[in-house]
């Protein structure tokens, strides 16, 4: 598959709909935020990806003309090894989206990831598409190259830090978002995984 450079830039004020990491989210009206996977705490919001905007950059048949892919997870690192507290939505008219809110009871400054625009076509910071990346140690093998696709992979360093801090909270690590074949070929992104990779 053909690889999709991506690139971050910090914005104060981007329009409901863009693609972005940080921020708030675009959501429909009544959107339920996301909760952890025993359900006593909401998921820190990452990114979206408007996939009109990428188009309109990077045309490619392997992505979806339109819609929106969010990424939720956990805000802690320790969190994320293993099996990630995470949830990906895909919105497929983003027409109707509104800005977000963070939930009740949630903290602000903890909750919050610094806005950052999101550009295609060229950049390290990230990636969609092209071959998965290699692993190895305890997760070698965990992504099958025969049934599945990477479809984002973010750089944390610099780039995923909470406003007005200097490095990710994340450190080295890395956000591996994949789908199977099948999924990406029939445009249900709902269905994508989260794999977070620790740096050294």
């Amino acid at each position: 598959m053909p690889e999709i450079g991506l690139s971050f830039q910090r914005a104060a004020t981007l329009a409901v709909g863009v693609s972005k990491l940080g921020g708030l989210p675009s959501v429909p009206r009544g959107f339920e935020w996301p909760i952890g996977e025993y359900g006593n705490e909401p998921l820190g919001y990452v990114l979206q990806v408007n996939f009109a905007e990428l188009q309109a950059s990077c045309p490619t048949d392997e992505l979806p003309k339109q819609g929106l892919l969010q990424l939720f997870c956990s805000l802690d690192e320790s969190d994320l090894s293993g099996d990630p507290s995470h949830k990906i939505v895909f919105h497929p008219d983003p027409t109707q989206l509104v800005e977000g809110a963070l939930p009740e009871g949630i903290d602000v400054i903890e909750a919050t990831l610094e806005q950052r625009a999101i550009t295609f076509g060229s950049g390290e910071d990230a990636r969609m598409l092209g071959d998965l990346p290699e692993l190895d140690g305890d997760l070698e093998g965990a992504l099958d190259p025969e049934e599945e696709a990477l479809l984002l992979e973010v750089n944390a360093y610099d780039n995923v830090t909470r406003v007005g801090a200097s490095h990710s909270i994340f450190g080295e690590g890395r956000f591996i978002i994949f789908v199977k074949q099948s999924a990406l070929a029939a445009g249900e992104l709902g269905e994508a995984n989260l794999l977070f990779v620790s740096g050294t």
